[in-house]
């Protein structure tokens, strides 16, 4: 999965999440735990933004992404 490929589906991922927050009645826990899901991806999107084209397009795995970013 490229980079460019793994930015869209966080996308589509964050808005799910979102909208499972919103009409599910969850434990405060399990809220906490979808957030803590959100912001990672978002973190990652992050670092998508700051790449160039030519990283951008490359095949990146989430491990890469972590070990790159320094964020286990």
């Amino acid at each position: 999965m490229t980079s460019k490929q793994k930015h869209r589906e966080n996308i589509r991922l964050m808005a799910l999440y979102d909208s499972f927050l919103m009409n599910t009645p969850l434990s405060f826990e399990d809220r906490i735990k979808i957030n803590e899901e959100i912001a990672r991806l978002s973190m990652q999107n992050r670092l998508f933004e700051q790449l160039t084209v030519s990283e951008y397009n490359k095949e990146y795995s989430d491990f890469t992404i972590k070990i790159n970013s320094q964020w286990i």
